[in-house]
């Protein structure tokens, strides 16, 4: 929700790389609240994620945002050439990672991290014009939700937003099943970060009068910024504690798995998967049953019959 009204003040190029900001609470709040250790790179971290977006800022801060009514957003930038492209092509790389991402999203962190970037750089766009046409409506009196046929608009510019939003946390969350979050966090703020600058750029054409100092400035703060995520990410999953045994972790994985893909479908594994935890359990619950009955001992094997 933060993000949403964020984005109706200041230009998408901005609010998305200072996103790093996340993974800085996030580090406070895992050594404060969670108790884990606070490292010395952690430091060198959170001042990168600091000194980036003070540059992000000082870049591009004091730009002004664009406020077009429904019918100029359509005019002026929905339905140029430009956009018209960059959709195309969007889509064209979203449609070819979908349908590649259970032969390689296992093995290549950037599968699901670039497909959930493509999908939730939509969002950011929507909710830049999304925004625009609320503020118009409750600030300055211009009503841009129920006024002819273009109405229509904002309301789809919302579903966009919705779907995209919840379709994008899917596939970021398949990147955590399959890869560790210190590759996913900075990978998936590279990439994410990069489309949601180029859509900016190309449909609302935010860098035009920018000077070369300006874009010089503000791309050395996303690089700080994202070698500050880096650092503060690297290696914070080893030192997690780990409650479950590898071997119960990687049968409940399995059991759990998308075995669409896989030799045997999923009835076969995950019925099979389900059996060997069945049969552990029994174990466990037989062998705790003895130890109570006889002292701990092996059962003894029947006697001969009478």
């Amino acid at each position: 929700l933060g993000n949403l009204v964020a984005y109706g003040y200041a230009e998408s190029t901005v609010v998305a790389p200072i996103g790093a900001v996340g993974v800085l609470c996030s580090a406070l709040i895992a050594t404060f609240a969670l108790g884990e250790p606070f490292r010395k790179t952690d430091v060198v971290g959170i001042l990168c994620i600091i000194v980036g977006v003070v540059l992000i800022v000082w870049a591009k801060g004091t730009e002004a945002v664009i406020e077009p009514t429904v019918e100029e957003a359509i005019r002026d930038y929905f339905i140029k050439p430009q956009s018209i492209i960059y959709t195309a092509l969007s889509l064209a790389a979203t449609a070819v990672l979908y349908k590649y991402r259970t032969v390689y999203g296992d093995k290549y962190v950037v599968v699901y991290t670039t497909l959930c970037s493509l999908i939730a750089q939509w969002t950011v766009l929507g909710c830049k014009t999304f925004m625009a046409f609320l503020r118009l409506s409750v600030e300055k009196g211009n009503n841009q939700f129920c006024c002819g046929v273009t109405a229509i608009v904002p309301w789809i510019m919302l579903l966009v937003i919705v779907v995209c939003a919840v379709w994008s946390l899917h596939y970021l969350q398949m990147a955590m099943r399959y890869h560790n979050n210190n590759k996913v966090i900075p990978t998936y703020y590279a990439t994410f970060t990069l489309f949601c600058i180029f859509g900016a750029a190309v449909v609302y054409r935010e860098f035009e009068g920018a000077s070369a100092r300006s874009i010089v400035t503000f791309f050395l703060g996303c690089l700080v910024s994202g070698v500050g995520v880096f650092t503060v990410s690297k290696d914070r999953d080893s030192e997690a504690p780990n409650f479950l045994g590898d071997t119960d972790l990687r049968m409940i994985e399995d059991m759990f798995d998308d075995d669409n893909s896989r030799p045997g479908g999923k009835s076969a594994r995950g019925s099979r998967r389900f059996v060997e935890l069945e049969e552990l359990n029994v174990r466990t619950t037989s062998s705790g049953n003895g130890s109570e009955a006889g002292g701990g001992g092996p059962p003894r094997p029947p006697g001969p019959g009478p």
